[in-house]
């Protein structure tokens, strides 16, 4: 895809589909955060402040699981 197109694409509200279909592994509540950071009005968009307290906990939960399998 041309850069221009990618512009187009991206301004009318293209994402890149959840890796997870494609066999990699992105937990759905990552990859909607990762949208919500995408959304056209900055006031609909996560404060970095949110976007810390979620990856903490997130991280702090999946690392749980690894410790516990």
């Amino acid at each position: 895809m041309a850069p221009r197109q990618t512009v187009a694409e991206v301004e009318k509200g293209y994402r890149l589909p959840n890796p997870s279909s494609s066999g990699h592994r992105c937990p759905d509540d990552l990859y909607n955060l990762m949208l919500k950071c995408w959304d056209a009005r900055p006031e609909n968009r996560p404060t970095f402040r949110s976007l810390n307290d979620v990856l903490e906990h997130w991280s702090s939960h999946t690392e749980t699981q690894y410790l516990d399998n």
